[in-house]
């Protein structure tokens, strides 16, 4: 039996549907607000080294 056939069983009965959800969602909104912070450090560090932005040393 694997892990999501397990979680199924589960979610099933209405209380941990109810929960099993919520936590889904939960899980969802910080994978998304991840992504978003891992991308941006992306696009700084990408516009450092084409010489957009100084970095914190240099403007001092």
């Amino acid at each position: 039996m694997d892990f999501m056939t397990l979680i199924e069983t589960f979610a099933t009965g209405g209380e941990w549907a109810t929960g099993l959800a919520s936590l889904a969602g939960f899980a969802t909104a910080i994978t998304m607000i991840a992504a978003v912070v891992i991308n941006w450090e992306h696009v700084v560090v990408s516009a450092r080294s084409a010489g957009l932005v100084e970095s914190e040393g240099e403007s001092r």
